[in-house]
């Protein structure tokens, strides 16, 4: 009888193979765990990726971003159409989890909720800073579990916080609904997180940690350019026009 699958860890990465590397490692190495990496056509480090696919062949599932679509969005969409776990955490190829992540998501496998909000932490890259990137986050999950009104639910469920790590989504849920990642360069969460939501109707939250945001000065989260503006704005549209319908 083939093992059941409670968690698909799913990971679009780009041209960071070390900070991967260390992402891969501190996820537990369980028959219930199924961890797919998605390569976005990184064109640096080559041999090291390599190397890491190798090396991990026995732990992580890894694919290619062959579309023309290149993004973040993108790769996790296509990790999606392989996942087959009952659960659903996306990671950052350049953070990594809590040492004690599985002890903590593993007690919720067999609830009946649709997402389940972690806190996250951070720190800045190299260090072991602690960062700001992980308050706002931490903030509404504190928000929520002293009020779980039904503007501290909204909140906390999408509409403030459009990031897809530190929550654990039934897979059920993402499918029945087709809710999907769109490809843009920037802020391509925002939508299905939302939706993702949206679509939740029994929510659960949890003050333990279990995923370290980095903060890099090269990450696509810092462009302030205009070109990343007028992406975030589109985004922010498609969003608003989601909500009227």
């Amino acid at each position: 009888m083939k093992e059941r699958i409670d968690l698909s860890i799913i990971i679009p990465h780009y041209n960071t193979p070390e900070l991967l590397k260390t992402l891969i490692d501190s996820i537990p190495d369980y028959s219930n765990i199924q961890t797919i990496v998605v390569d976005d056509n990184s064109d640096i480090e080559k041999d090291s990726l390599e190397k890491i696919f190798f090396n991990y062949k026995e732990k992580v599932e890894f694919y290619n971003n062959n579309l023309e679509n290149r993004s973040a969005g993108t790769c996790r969409n296509i990790g999606l159409e392989h996942a087959v776990g009952k659960w659903v955490l996306f990671a950052d190829a350049d953070d990594f989890f809590m040492q004690d992540m599985y002890s903590i998501v593993s007690d919720y496998f067999d609830s009946n909720y649709d997402i389940i909000f972690f806190t996250p932490t951070s720190i800045l890259l190299g260090t072991e800073e602690i960062s700001n990137r992980h308050l706002q986050h931490k903030k509404l999950i504190q928000q929520y579990l002293k009020n779980p009104n039904e503007e501290n639910t909204l909140t906390l469920k999408a509409f403030r916080t459009g990031a897809p790590w530190s929550k654990m989504i039934k897979r059920e849920l993402i499918e029945k609904y087709h809710i999907r990642f769109n490809s843009s360069r920037h802020w391509n969460d925002l939508y299905f997180s939302t939706v993702s939501g949206y679509y939740a109707k029994n929510i659960a939250a949890s003050e333990k940690v279990i995923y370290c945001i980095t903060k890099n000065k090269n990450s696509l989260t810092m462009n302030i350019s205009e070109e990343a503006f007028d992406i975030r704005l589109e985004e922010v549209i498609k969003l608003c026009e989601f909500l009227l319908e």
